[in-house]
């Protein structure tokens, strides 16, 4: 029996271009693999949008949007024993969910990894063959794309609500931390995050003197959710 993966996507497509990303996402994530199912929960903020593909579910949340808030909604949607959290700005090479899979078949203690990302890490032809086990983000961790065990959700609880938006990777690494989860980078498992091809287009587009005043504030955010995760683990 191929094993199932729900793929779970945050998408704001506010013009055809942003479509046009999410959509390419999908058809490479579908092209990628031919033993492994995919399904697909598109938790897209723009009401008027919907996609047709194969096994795919779109989601108008109509709540405001936090990062996780919003890949917990996915997340309650699907049944797959593997779930991967993916922003919409990804394409998919060929193997990269079938290769994270054999590695937790052999080694189930590894419940959430990261893919290798050729376009912050670079080549990893001197990688391949190795597992690099840690939870430093943006080292071994990355935020815009987690494959996980759907088991971890009975060690960790769901995914922290705290943040809107940046540091949703420091915390999910906070919570893995505290439950003592293992997370791993796979640098056999390749994925490509083409966040700088968005230019001004994306979520986070806004100017830098607002970028700098609203990360001050998320930075609090963040501080208090870490802080009432340690008081609830101790």
């Amino acid at each position: 029996m191929k094993p199932s993966v729900d793929i779970i996507i945050l998408s704001w497509a506010k013009n055809k271009e942003l479509r046009k990303v999410t959509e390419d996402g999908i058809r490479t994530c579908i092209d990628s693999e031919d033993n492994v199912n995919f399904n697909f929960y598109v938790i897209e903020s723009n009401s008027k949008i919907t996609y047709d593909f194969p096994n795919t579910k779109t989601i108008h949340p109509k709540s405001k949007f936090g990062y996780h808030k919003y890949m917990n909604i996915g997340v309650r949607e699907g049944k797959s024993k593997y779930v991967c959290l993916s922003n919409n700005d990804l394409t998919y090479e060929k193997g990269w969910a079938s290769g994270i899979i054999r590695l937790m078949e052999n080694n189930p203690q590894i419940k959430s990894a990261s893919p290798w990302c050729p376009q912050t890490q670079g080549d990893n032809k001197d990688h391949i063959g190795m597992v690099y086990q840690g939870t430093r983000v943006r080292g071994e961790l990355a935020g815009w794309c987690i494959f996980q065990q759907r088991s971890i959700y009975e060690s960790i609880g769901e995914l922290n609500e705290g943040v809107e938006f940046w540091f949703s990777d420091n915390i999910y690494a906070d919570q893995l931390n505290h439950n003592k989860v293992m997370h791993a980078l796979i640098p056999h498992s390749v994925v490509n995050h083409h966040a700088d091809n968005l230019g001004k287009t994306g979520r986070t587009a806004i100017d830098e003197e607002t970028q700098q005043k609203y990360m001050m504030g998320q930075e609090g955010k963040y501080k208090l959710a870490l802080d009432k995760l340690v008081n609830e683990t101790t």
